[in-house]
């Protein structure tokens, strides 16, 4: 490999003021392709010799005083840039006021700086625009062009600055700081600790081993941590950020960004756009915010935060926690034991496996609790709750709430407004709460209180116990369906009809309207007052009933069913007036 030294480059090594040792050592280190990089200690020169290595400065710009110990220990150069490092007679010195210092002085110059430095490397010809020539010793600092840069740091601690042009440069070994400039660059940190920038362009980065940080800067981006605790940032663009093995550290920033946490336990940051966010292995926290965001926490203890915006998240294996914030989310716990806040918004939620409690928060939200046995609130809004498997707890909230307890012994509470409530399988307790409700007991053993408001109960097949309210003042319906149920109408005027079975019928205080429907059973009304209260019955006439007094109680006999009306003695006529005032 042959090289060409300039003119300049000549009168240099023959200024007198050098030694032989001095000039020798210059020219071996130059000729070798380590400009200035082996050269321990630059001697002091004079100012003037220094200035005959540079071409095209603007007119009166004064590069380096005539004080010969304030002398330029680097020269690094392309067209429009002339980059120095001052007050460094010593190789320590300069590697101190570079690294600790930061004394690097940028000056414009109009022309190129440095021409035909160098004719040729590996049979390729470079202009002195494509050359960062290399300084340091065990500090390198390599400085690109405005066209397509390769650097290779090497060994220790390496500054690769690419310039403009697609550039590609690589840290190697040792804690470097990579920066790619404008263009579409390809950056590696290597190994050790190491600071990679994009820069703007569509960029690839590159942490490798060590603790990395990367920042993808402007531009479509795709950044890899690599092994060790990385902290990566997308910056402006639809970046692509991928964590890999460690604790990572990720923001997407702007745009519609791609997020891999990878193995470890990460953070994942979306930022603004409609981002897509995977937790991988490991208990990852994942923020959507701003945007129509996709979450997935895969396994471990995973916190998910949707952020404003239409988010869709995925908890995954384990026990995880899901927020929607503001916007129409999805939220989807899987397995586990999981924590569901959908936050404001029409959200819709579903628990998977594993007992989970879930929140719907404002606006009108569909829960599904899945397999366990799940704690549902709806929250404020008009909200529609199904616990399906297992022995769940529901609230509506306020609003009016559509619930369904499905299979298992649950618990629903209508909460505020005027909500319908089906217990379906098992043996459920039904709460109406406050508002007109409509509450089925379905299938089991079931206890449906109304509450307040004008409520209608259904027991449904069963024994049931049903109460309008003690102190709800409404005037409800009570029907107790098949099997042998307890009905008490509380505080109003109540409608009561046992149904099938041998029924329990209170109607409290009000006046009350007791339904016999002739079908098979037995019944007792506990506090019937002529006065006050009503019987119905399909009779055309006395002769289509019976009426007999035992022990200061009357009982009515019609069809294949008996009627008790307890501390009550009537006559036939008595009962069938009282039926024909409800007529």
């Amino acid at each position: 490999m042959s090289h060409k030294l300039t003119s300049q480059l000549q009168e240099l090594l023959s200024d007198p003021s050098l030694t032989k040792q001095e000039r020798d050592r210059l020219r071996s280190a130059w000729q070798a392709m380590t400009p200035l990089s082996k050269v321990s200690t630059l001697p002091p020169r004079p100012s003037e010799t220094l200035r005959s290595l540079i071409e095209g400065r603007s007119k009166g710009e004064s590069i380096v005083t005539r004080n010969e110990r304030k002398l330029c220990q680097a020269i690094v150069s392309d067209q429009q840039r002339l980059s120095l490092v001052l007050n460094a007679p010593t190789l320590d010195a300069r590697i101190k006021a570079v690294l600790n210092q930061g004394r690097l002085l940028n000056l414009d110059v109009k022309e190129t700086v440095v021409r035909d430095i160098l004719g040729s490397m590996n049979n390729r010809e470079l202009s002195d625009n494509e050359l960062g020539m290399v300084i340091g010793g065990k500090t390198d600092i390599f400085d690109g062009t405005w066209r397509d840069d390769y650097f290779f740091g090497g060994l220790d601690n390496d500054y690769l600055f690419g310039g403009g042009g697609n550039d590609t440069l690589l840290g190697g070994s040792g804690n470097d700081f990579v920066d790619g400039g404008t263009g579409n660059d390809w950056l590696q940190g290597d190994r050790g600790d190491d600071t990679v920038f994009g820069g703007s362009g569509n960029d690839s980065l590159f942490g490798g081993t060590g603790r990395d940080y990367l920042d993808g800067g402007e531009g479509n981006d795709n950044l890899q941590g690599g092994e060790g605790n990385d902290t990566l940032s997308g910056g402006a663009g639809n970046d692509t950020l991928w964590g890999e093995t460690g604790h990572d550290l990720m923001d997407g920033g702007t745009g519609n960004d791609n997020l891999k946490g990878g193995d470890g336990s990460d953070t994942l940051h979306g930022g603004d756009g409609n981002d897509s966010l995977w937790g991988g292995n490991g208990g990852d926290l994942l923020e959507g915010d701003a945007g129509n965001d996709y979450l997935s926490g895969g396994s471990g203890f995973d916190v998910l935060d949707g952020g404003d915006g239409n988010d869709t998240m995925y908890g995954g294996g384990e026990d995880d926690d899901l927020y929607g914030g503001a916007g129409n989310d999805w939220l989807y716990g899987d397995e586990g034991y999981d924590t569901m806040d959908g936050g404001a918004g029409n959200d819709l939620m579903w628990g998977g496996e594993g007992g989970d409690r879930m929140d719907g928060g404002s606006g009108n939200d569909f829960m599904r609790g899945g397999d366990g046995s799940d704690r549902m609130n709806g929250g404020s809004g008009n909200d529609t709750l199904f616990g399906e498997a297992g022995s769940d707890i529901m609230e509506g909230g306020t609003g009016d709430d559509y619930m369904r307890g499905g299979e298992g012994n649950d618990i629903l509470d209508g909460g505020a407004g005027n909500d319908t409530l089906k217990g379906d399988a098992g043996n459920d307790d039904l709460w109406g709460d406050g508002g007109d409700d409509r509450l089925n007991g379905g299938t089991g053993n079931d206890t449906l209180d109304g509450s307040y408001g004008n409520d209608t109960l259904e027991g449904g097949e069963g024994n049931d116990v049903i109460s309008g309210g003690e102190w709800g003042g409404g005037e409800d319906a009570l029907y107790g369906g098949a099997g042998n149920d307890t009905l008490d109408g509380g505080g109003g005027d109540d409608y009561l009809d046992g149904g099938t079975g041998d029924d329990l019928l209170t109607g409290g205080w009000g006046n009350d309207i007791f339904v016999i429907d002739g079908s098979v059973g037995h019944d007792t009304i506990t506090d019937f007052d002529p006065n006050s209260d009503q019987l119905r019955m399909a009779a055309q006439s006395p002769n289509d009933f019976t009426v007999t007094n035992q022990d200061g109680n009357t009982i009515i006999t019609f069809g294949d069913s008996t009627v008790t009306l307890q501390g009550t003695e009537m006559s036939a006529e008595e009962v069938w007036e009282n039926i024909q005032q409800g007529h």
